[in-house]
Order: C-alpha cells, then sequence, then structure tokens
C-alpha cells in the first residue's frame, strides 16, 4: 500500500497563466481624417502559459500480476507518479483591427491569430514503459525508449478571420 502514495496525476506544482489586452488607438486623437482612419481601432491581446510538469508512473510494458489491466503496473519497488514530466510553455497572440462600415452600427473586425507563436514543441505524453515484461520467462528487461517522446501538443498555429458585427 505504501507504495500507492504519491503525488496525484493533476499535481502541477507551478502555473502561470498571463493574459492581456492591449488596445492601440493612437489614431482616435489625430487631427488628419486620412490618418485617423488609418490608425485607429487596433488591439492586441495575448494568452501566455508557463507550467511545471506533471507527474508520471514508470509502468511495466506487459502486465506481471495477471489482473488484465497493463496500464497501471510498476516495477517492484517503485512508487506511483515518482516521474516528472517536462515543462509546458505557450504565447497565444491576437491583432484585431475594427472598421466602421456604416455610421459605426455596422463593424468589420480583422484578425490574425498565433497559437503557439514561438513553436516550441510542447511534448504531451512520454514512453513511461521502463521495463518489458516477458510473461513465458517471467523475466523484466530495461526498455529502450522509456522517456522518449510519443506526441507532441500542436505546433504553430497561423489564422486570419473576418467577422461582421451589425
Amino acid at each position: 500500500p505504501n507504495a500507492e502514495r504519491g503525488n496525484g496525476n493533476a499535481d502541477i506544482r507551478h502555473r502561470l497563466v498571463f493574459s492581456g489586452i492591449w488596445n492601440i488607438n493612437y489614431g482616435a486623437s489625430l487631427g488628419n481624417h486620412v490618418l485617423k482612419a488609418l490608425f485607429r481601432g487596433y488591439q492586441l491581446s495575448t494568452v501566455t502559459t508557463v507550467q511545471s510538469g506533471r507527474p508520471l508512473s514508470a509502468t511495466v510494458g506487459s502486465d506481471p500480476n495477471n489482473d488484465a489491466n497493463s496500464s497501471t503496473d510498476r516495477f517492484p519497488g517503485v512508487g506511483r507518479n515518482t516521474l516528472t514530466g517536462p515543462e509546458f510553455a505557450q504565447v497565444d497572440l491576437r491583432f484585431t483591427r475594427d472598421i466602421a462600415l456604416y455610421k459605426e452600427s455596422v463593424m468589420l473586425k480583422l484578425m490574425f491569430e498565433a497559437f503557439n507563436l514561438t513553436n516550441r514543441a510542447n511534448i504531451q505524453t512520454l514512453n513511461t514503459s521502463q521495463y518489458n515484461f516477458n510473461g513465458t520467462t517471467r523475466v523484466f528487461t530495461p526498455n529502450a525508449a522509456f522517456q522518449s517522446v510519443t506526441n507532441t501538443f500542436d505546433p504553430r498555429i497561423l489564422q486570419l478571420a473576418a467577422k461582421i458585427t451589425f
């Protein structure tokens, strides 16, 4: 039972989420109507997330205890969630421009969005199988692919959009 004690699966020790909006509306104070129309209605916003890694359990690549559930089997003497996965960091950015189409009651919003702006390879899953188990010979052998990356979150995604509000 003591080997079942450990950090919870959702235990993230450090997490920072920053979101901000900057109205870049310097053109509203200009006297020239052409410059005023060209340099007003801009907005820059971001959502930035930085967090430490999640706890993981080193498992065995088979079912040594024959309970028909190989996803929870660990090497003898290894506790639950004794590994810490990689950290996560992502910056999402949005740049918008509002354009009045008809007497300020009909607006066109042009948007440029960048998800994972820095194109960082945030690791989603790792191979946590530390040992392979042969059920016939009852022998544990080290897994060479232990802690190798099996999946990552999305790469940089760029998106353009337009929206009409009335």
